[in-house]
């Protein structure tokens, strides 16, 4: 009988529970939000998320949403006056959608159940945010930067592409970059920034606007946008002049994003220009505006901590030196129970 007394109810051991009596996760790192029984910790720099304590069983998984920066818009130079948008940055995601549901137009493919789990241990984990492709003049878009949680890695957005220059500095510099989802194809007659790439399951974003078949404007296309369920095909829209890919709108992950009927949307694609034709919106999820014609001023940048792709600069000659639009930085969350 005193062997059982030892082994009572004071005993974490003898009920399963992990080491120190808890079943839950104990973290930090970020800035942290409690949320009824759930932390949520939230990252728009790098920082470190450090575990104390791993739950047991399930409660060792944690829900995590990786954006990466976004691709930035491309700028004219004084005889090539198609710019494009660039592509929004990566998106991936996981939640249990037992105590997590994830519902409306905007919800992405999520990994759960079949996807990638993140289970953690008593250690430390490096976050990495990616910043959004630096604002251009005369120049094609630049790619933006992954976003890093364990082993997951978000890829940054395509950067525009734009009509050759005498010296390109992208082969083909009319298009797009691939990325997490593809920059926009400059005009005329060429290919999209493909999107997924490197791939992965489910993917983390899509194709810009393509500009083939194009023969007859100056104009260049939207940047691809995350892949959402409802829509799978949120590529940048073709030319002449063009919106942005939408983004994924997502609930359970704090109010970081861009906030539209309960959702909080990311990574939206920017939006293109196009000669006789007025702005065009970067999709929703932060993605930027172009150059308001015929003003012929400069691409609106993406939003910060979406991943949003930059917006196209205006397209005409006079546009020459006007700034293509930077991609919007990229963001890491994550959610777990607590008690």
């Amino acid at each position: 009988m005193p062997i059982l007394a030892s082994r009572g109810a004071g005993s974490a051991k003898g009920f399963g529970f992990t080491a120190g009596g808890s079943p839950f996760i104990e973290a930090t790192g970020g800035c942290v939000a409690t949320v009824g029984d759930y932390k949520i910790h939230t990252f728009t720099g790098p920082g470190s998320f450090v575990v104390s304590k791993a739950g047991s069983g399930d409660n060792n998984i944690v829900d995590y949403l990786v954006v990466a920066g976004g691709g930035s818009g491309s700028s004219p130079g004084p005889s090539s006056p198609s710019p494009a948008a660039g592509g929004a940055g990566g998106f991936r995601f996981y939640a249990n959608t037992t105590n997590n549901p994830q519902t409306g137009p905007g919800a992405p493919i999520n990994n759960y159940p079949s996807g990638t789990a993140v289970p953690v241990s008593a250690t430390t984990y490096p976050i990495t945010v990616g910043g959004g492709g630096a604002a251009v003049t005369c120049a094609v878009g630049v790619d933006g930067n992954p976003s890093i949680f364990s082993i997951i890695t978000s890829t940054g957005g395509g950067g525009g592409g734009n009509q050759n220059f005498p010296t390109p500095v992208w082969p083909n510099s009319r298009v797009g970059h691939p990325g997490g989802s593809g920059g926009g194809a400059a005009y005329p007659n060429s290919a999209a920034g493909a999107g997924n790439t490197p791939p992965t399951s489910p993917p983390q974003g899509n194709d810009g606007g393509s500009s083939l078949g194009d023969t007859s404007s100056s104009t260049g296309a939207g940047g691809g946008g995350a892949m959402v369920a409802a829509n799978p095909t949120n590529v940048g829209g073709d030319p002449r002049g063009s919106a942005g890919g939408a983004g994924a709108g997502i609930t359970g992950f704090g109010t970081s994003g861009e906030s539209s009927g309960g959702q909080y949307y990311f990574a939206g694609g920017g939006g293109s220009s196009a000669y006789g034709s007025p702005s065009n919106v970067g999709g929703i999820g932060g993605g930027g505006n172009s150059a308001v014609y015929p003003a012929d001023g400069n691409g609106y940048p993406g939003d910060a901590n979406t991943g949003g792709g930059g917006g196209a600069a205006g397209n005409w000659h006079p546009a020459a030196n006007k700034v293509g639009g930077s991609g919007g930085s990229g963001i890491v969350v994550i959610r777990y129970k607590f008690q």
